[in-house]
């Protein structure tokens, strides 16, 4: 009786713990796959980078911009390596054309939102 509760409850804590780590594989703007992120983590910095674009209003911010308030904003929810995630999240927002990319000659990246997003992503 005890090792049927203990490996149900093993079976239950596996499958709790395969829920929480679903991962979204990124889209590139080079037609190729990206990383593999967290799902979760993927949600909250897209939802980030669009609601940030979205209270501006020319809908505009330069990237070391959005990467200092992101750090401010949000380092206290991620483990791990949030500005890469973010930098990641951007790509894939660029190549389902939700964001787009303009660089200055002094090199400077600018994201704009490319359309009017209605709903969140995920």
């Amino acid at each position: 009786m005890f090792s049927s509760n203990f490996e149900n409850s093993k079976a239950n804590s596996e499958m709790s713990r395969a829920q929480k780590m679903e991962n979204v594989t990124l889209k590139r703007v080079a037609k190729s796959d990206g990383a593999t992120i967290p799902k979760h983590s993927y949600v909250a910095l897209s939802n980030f980078i669009i609601s940030t674009l979205s209270a501006k209003s020319d809908q505009l911010i330069t990237l070391n911009d959005l990467l200092d308030k992101a750090q401010k904003e949000l380092e206290h929810n991620f483990s791990g390596e949030m500005l890469w995630y973010l930098l990641q999240v951007k790509h894939d927002l660029e190549a389902r054309e939700i964001v787009t990319i303009d660089v200055d000659k002094s090199r400077v990246q600018r994201l704009k939102l490319a359309k009017k997003i209605e709903t969140t992503i995920c």
